[in-house]
C-alpha cells in the first residue's frame, strides 16, 4: 500500500475515514407496535416508489402485537395476530396470521365434495371448540344448501368459487428488518388443493420491502361499498339510479349515502361523519342532518388532485371513504364505514 500524502492524511481524518455513516436503526420486531409502513415498489426507470395500496400497521392489544393488513385490497383491511420467531443462525422476524375463518373452511371442502368434519378441520390446523367447530359446520351447510336452492347454475358458481387455489381462506405474513431499516414481507396465503389438503400461494405483494411512514393513512375495513353514489352534481340523486356519472380529476365529486342504513333519525340523537381520500384523513366530526324529506343527509364533497389521487394497475381511482356515527345519549357509536373507488 502507497504511503498517504499528509495533505490526504488530513483529509481522511477529517472525513471519518470511509466517508459518511449511516444512521443507526433503531427499528426491531420487538418494536413493531404503534409502527405503520408502505411498500416500496422498484421502478424499471428511477427510484423506488411508495404505494399505500398495501398498508402494514402494527397495534398493541392486551399485551398482544397484531398486524393490520391491506393486502393491496382499495377497502378490506385483515387484522392477523403477531409472534416472534427466532431460528438458529437467522434473524428474528415476526409470522402473522389470520385467524381460521372455520365456516370458509367448511364450505371449501364441501366445493371439492370432500365431508367437513370436526377432525378435518382440526387436522387443518384449529384448536378451536367444539361448539365453535359445531357451529362453522352447521353454518356451511346452510350456506351450501341455499346455493343448491338458488339453480343448478348458481349452485355450479358457487363450488367453482370456493374450489379455487385462489380463495384466500387465511393469510399469513412474515416481517424481518433487513439491511437499510425497511421491513421485508412476505405475503402468503392458504387455500385447499382438491384433495382437501391446505396448500399455501402467495398473495399479489409477494415478497416486497416496506418502508416506515408518518402518515395517518386509515385502517378501518369498508364496511359499506354498495350503498355510496358520487356524482358532478349537488343534490341527492334520483332512485333509481340510471347511469354511473362520469367524474374528473381536478372537478368537485359530490358524495351521498342512498341507502337505508342510517338514513331514519332516531329521537334524541345526532349523526356526524369522517372522510377520507386516498386513505389520508380529510375532515372530522362533520355534522349530518335530516333534509326536507325527514331523511338524513349524508353529503360530502371532494375534489381530487394528483396528490389524493391513487394509481391502481396504471388506472387513475379516486378512493373516498365515509365513516359514519351517531351519538345517543353522549354514546357515540360507528354506524359503518362506506367506500367508493372512482375511475378518474
Amino acid at each position: 500500500m502507497r504511503n498517504l500524502t499528509p495533505l490526504a492524511s488530513f483529509l481522511l481524518l477529517a472525513c471519518g475515514g470511509g466517508g459518511p455513516t449511516a444512521p443507526a436503526c433503531d427499528l426491531t420486531v420487538d418494536t413493531m407496535a404503534g409502527n405503520t409502513f408502505v411498500m416500496s415498489e422498484a421502478q424499471p426507470n428511477g427510484p423506488d416508489q411508495l404505494n399505500p395500496l398495501a398498508r402494514l400497521k402494527f397495534v398493541d392489544e392486551g399485551g398482544k402485537v397484531k398486524a393490520k393488513y391491506t393486502a393491496m385490497s382499495l377497502g378490506d383491511i385483515y387484522t392477523y395476530e403477531c409472534e416472534k420467531q427466532q431460528q438458529e443462525g437467522k434473524d428474528p422476524e415476526l409470522k402473522c396470521v389470520e385467524p381460521a375463518r372455520l365456516k370458509d373452511w367448511c364450505e371449501a371442502l364441501f366445493a371439492h365434495d370432500i365431508k367437513c368434519t370436526k377432525k378435518k378441520l382440526q387436522k387443518l390446523g384449529t384448536d378451536a371448540s367444539d361448539a365453535d367447530l359445531d357451529k362453522a359446520i352447521e353454518e356451511a351447510k346452510a350456506a351450501m344448501k341455499a346455493a343448491e336452492q338458488a339453480g343448478e347454475a348458481a349452485f355450479a358458481q358457487w363450488k367453482a368459487i370456493r374450489g379455487s387455489l385462489g380463495n384466500k381462506l387465511q393469510g399469513q405474513l412474515f416481517a424481518k428488518v433487513d439491511s437499510r431499516c425497511r421491513l421485508k414481507v412476505d405475503d402468503m396465503y392458504w387455500t385447499l388443493k382438491k384433495d382437501g389438503e391446505k396448500v399455501q400461494d402467495t398473495n399479489p405483494v409477494g415478497t416486497n420491502p416496506f418502508v416506515k411512514t408518518d402518515t395517518p393513512y386509515m385502517f378501518e375495513h369498508c364496511s359499506n361499498q354498495s350503498d355510496m353514489f358520487d356524482g358532478d352534481k349537488e343534490g341527492f340523486p334520483t332512485l333509481p339510479i340510471q347511469e354511473a356519472p362520469m367524474n374528473e380529476l381536478g372537478k368537485p365529486i359530490h358524495y351521498y349515502m342512498i341507502g337505508e342504513a342510517g338514513s331514519k333519525p332516531e329521537d334524541g340523537c345526532t349523526y356526524s361523519y369522517d372522510t377520507y381520500a386516498g386513505w389520508v384523513p380529510l375532515a372530522k366530526d362533520q355534522a349530518a342532518a335530516p333534509n326536507a324529506d325527514g331523511r338524513i343527509e349524508w353529503h360530502a364533497t371532494h375534489t381530487f388532485d394528483e396528490k389524493t389521487a391513487r394509481k391502481v394497475q396504471d388506472v387513475t381511482m379516486g378512493i373516498f371513504h365515509m365513516a359514519r356515527y351517531k351519538t345517543c345519549g353522549g354514546k357515540k357509536d360507528l354506524i359503518d364505514v362506506a367506500c367508493r373507488a372512482t375511475r378518474l
